[in-house]
């Protein structure tokens, strides 16, 4: 595996055309590429990322935020998750409350949905308020299984 990294070092500072290399200078080579291994290998990949830092379709991401929705079966918090990581790509004058707003329209909870309009909650209450919700149905479905299963017998 260090050979890998290695290799790929070598052939990183070894491949470098006149225009990458007088952009890349300030980039220190590793002294001893024997010794690199995989750590080495990680600075490298890390300083190239601040260097060349990847472009951000804000278009894009503002088309996948405005057309995402919480799919059938998925916890609120998981589509929370994949929510965060789109509205990374872009900035709001107010990304909570942006992304609060997309929430309550695009949950699939409609007992959540209500409080949350009705009590004026935060995001971090509707979160709160739906992962308990979660917990609370898949607790009540498990006594019926049980309950079910008791009168069959």
């Amino acid at each position: 595996m260090a050979t890998k990294y290695r290799e790929t070092i070598s052939l990183f500072w070894d491949q470098r055309s006149r225009n990458e290399e007088r952009r890349t200078n300030h980039l220190r080579r590793p002294n001893n590429l024997e010794e690199a291994g995989q750590d080495a290998y990680a600075q490298l990949v890390n300083k190239l990322n601040k260097h060349f830092p990847p472009k951000k379709n804000k278009d894009f991401a503002r088309f996948q935020f405005g057309n995402l929705k919480q799919n059938d079966g998925e916890s609120l918090s998981r589509f929370y998750t994949r929510f965060r990581e789109i509205a990374k790509k872009f900035s709001f004058s107010n990304e909570s409350e942006a992304i609060r707003d997309h929430v309550i329209k695009t949950m699939t909870n409609n007992v959540v949905r209500i409080k949350a309009i009705r009590n004026n909650w935060t995001l971090d209450q509707i979160l709160e308020e739906a992962e308990l919700d979660d917990e609370t149905r898949a607790q009540s479905k498990e006594m019926e299984k049980k309950v079910h299963s008791d009168e069959t017998n």
